[in-house]
């Protein structure tokens, strides 16, 4: 866990991706890298062109605090098969990286366990093209930005449970109040288990999950014992 006087938030930084078009290099939201192998997660809705179509690939740009220029790395979007399944209500979708970074990708811990309301959380991702920054909030599932407005950008973007040190959700869209129409600064995200209700052998890719699921099955192994 980050030290107390930094940006929780700023130890995911080497796991996320800014998706960006491979048609016109439009910045068209946030991802994060899941598994050893290169699997992002990002939002549907990120990857889905005017016309409602699932575009088949993009390029994803790793943050760099030395190189706002980094490389691109394509991306081919996972379609629906043996491993993967769709689900038009669950604004998720998974990319794969074409080739991996030559220092390899840090995959950000999941948790798919119940969210504790008491606990502090944070995200970070591009708000805008190339403008990496962070959300937090304390006590709520609502991601709230304190002073800025919640920018399109950062669709896609890993939710920290900064007590536990896990990434609980993916944030999916802005929260509008149609009372209110000022609020502009809150947003929603999805759980860890609409990811994985996707892709199931996420658990057994993911190291944080599939170190749970272990210790799980070897829990199971001594009640049976006993």
């Amino acid at each position: 866990m980050a030290a107390s006087n930094e940006d929780p938030s700023q130890a995911l930084a080497p796991s996320i991706v800014e998706i960006i078009s491979d048609k016109d290099s439009t910045s068209l939201g946030t991802g994060f890298i899941v598994t050893d192998d290169g699997l992002v997660v990002t939002c549907k809705h990120v990857v889905t062109e005017s016309q409602n179509n699932l575009v088949n690939s993009v390029k994803v740009r790793f943050h760099s605090d030395k190189n706002i220029k980094a490389e691109k790395f394509k991306a081919s979007l996972v379609t629906e098969n043996q491993d993967f399944r769709d689900d038009a209500s669950i604004d998720i979708s998974y990319l794969k990286l074409d080739k991996l970074p030559e220092e390899g990708v840090i995959p950000v811990k999941l948790v798919d366990k119940v969210v504790q309301l008491k606990n502090h959380f944070a995200s970070i991702g591009y708000k805008r093209a190339e403008e990496f920054t962070g959300l937090s909030a304390k006590g709520e599932i609502q991601l709230r930005s304190p002073d800025n407005e919640i920018e399109p950008g950062m669709s896609g973007a890993p939710v920290l449970d900064i007590e536990r040190d896990r990434v609980i959700g993916i944030i999916t869209e802005r929260y509008i109040d149609q009372y209110n129409p000022s609020i502009s600064n809150m947003a929603f995200a999805l759980p860890v288990k609409s990811m994985i209700e996707l892709y199931p052998k996420l658990r057994e890719k993911n190291p944080a999950l599939k170190e749970i699921s272990r210790s799980y099955e070897k829990l199971m192994e001594y009640i049976k014992f006993i």
